[in-house]
């Protein structure tokens, strides 16, 4: 049995393996790049070397996009109580004969 260490990440990182789609895979590496030519043009504007900026792993772009989506989505919920109202009008949508049908 060969002990290569596959699916073993060289880090120290916690990370946890999980399996993706093939297609999800594919955006998460566009998002990669995507980030990483933002990330080289912001460092031209800031007159620092190019070499300097390191490629995202794609665990760091996963981070990314759920801090992203956290951000704009789920904290302003906690900060402005929000949820609340929310829950508020499902219970009263649910109530209503019209929205009763697409509530079971």
């Amino acid at each position: 049995m060969s002990k290569i260490g596959h699916n073993k990440p060289p880090r120290k990182i916690n990370y946890k393996s999980i399996s993706l789609n093939k297609w999800i895979y594919e955006e998460l590496e566009r998002v990669r790049d995507f980030v990483h030519t933002q990330r080289k043009l912001d460092a031209v504007l800031d007159k620092k070397h190019i070499k300097t900026v390191k490629k995202f792993s794609i665990p760091e772009v996963i981070e990314l996009c759920y801090d992203c989506y956290y951000l704009q989505y789920i904290l302003p919920h906690y900060l402005y109580g929000s949820e609340k109202t929310e829950e508020k009008t499902l219970k009263s949508l649910i109530k209503d004969k019209d929205f009763k049908k697409y509530a079971e």
